[in-house]
């Protein structure tokens, strides 16, 4: 080979090796691009699916008929019961407190209809979820499982950017993922219940303690309990229900529970326990 073929080869190399290499890097980058975008598709499209999936076009009404009842005003929020009703024909809540409005407004018949229905909506809606919903769930958690190891192979501390000065975080997606898995798994854990939510049961036993249906109230009360919730107040009306049935030993133990948990009670009854206890020579 001649010297001067051989330096024209060695020029030819020397501008073709860092070419090749920067058309290598560009190509590479452009994948990585590629791949992200790809990524943040998906993640829209899931995030979009659980939204439609998780959809309760009846909250409004039924936050707009709980302070309607806050304030009072009885007939405007067993209007927003009744509407979110007809949107959401399992939400519970709205029979509960359409229940509650209607108690209040003395309308005992339709309150006892309203808290029955209460608990038939509960028992759709748990079916409701364990046959359409959760499915779609352990779906998503599926895909979420799948995009993270996508963002794994991309590098989740790399910042990758294109040809055109847009950037891409992985951490950023890794963020988006965590955030959509976290709220499926807090979705799962509230339709794990088997119970209506304690506040719920309270609430229906309160019902039929004022209409003197002491068994029925006592059920509820129980459940209320064994909800795995904080209710002192349950313990409170429990005891006075047992104290007013003349089962007073055991509404002791409830009643020291309410007290323990600052469970607002009725000062008649409290007078009326605590002469009991000073009587049988004890103190609670």
């Amino acid at each position: 080979m001649s010297k001067e073929l051989y330096w024209n080869l060695a020029r030819f190399l020397f501008f073709l090796v860092p070419l090749s290499w920067n058309a290598f890097c560009q190509l590479r980058a452009d994948t990585c691009v590629a791949k992200m975008n790809d990524i943040n598709s998906d993640l829209s499209v899931l995030a979009r699916k659980l939204e439609d999936l998780l959809e309760k076009p009846w909250l409004e009404h039924l936050e707009r008929g709980k302070a309607d009842l806050l304030a009072g005003k009885l007939g405007e929020a067993t209007a927003h019961f009744d509407v979110a009703i007809e949107q959401g024909p399992t939400c519970y809540e709205a029979y509960a407190y359409r229940g509650l409005a209607l108690q209040r407004n003395a309308e005992l018949r339709l309150a006892d209809e309203a808290f029955r229905r209460c608990q038939e909506a509960f028992s759709q809606n748990r079916l409701n979820y364990k046959e359409k919903v959760q499915p779609a769930l352990d779906e998503a958690l599926d895909q979420l499982v799948e995009i993270r190891k996508r963002l794994d192979d991309l590098s989740a501390n790399s910042l990758l950017i294109d040809g055109v000065g847009n950037s891409y975080n992985t951490k950023d997606k890794l963020l988006k993922v965590e955030q959509l898995e976290g709220h499926i798994r807090f979705v799962k854990m509230q339709n794990e219940r088997k119970d209506l939510p304690g506040q719920l049961l309270l609430l229906i036993g309160n019902f039929h303690f004022t209409t003197q249906n002491w068994s029925d109230a006592e059920a509820f009360y129980r459940r209320g309990i064994n909800s795995g919730e904080t209710l002192p107040q349950c313990h409170g009306n429990l005891a006075a229900l047992l104290f007013l049935t003349d089962r007073k030993e055991e509404a002791i133990s409830h009643y020291r529970q309410a007290v323990s948990g600052q469970a607002p009670l009725s000062q008649r009854f409290v007078s009326d326990i605590e002469a009991y206890l000073a009587n049988r020579g004890r103190t609670p």
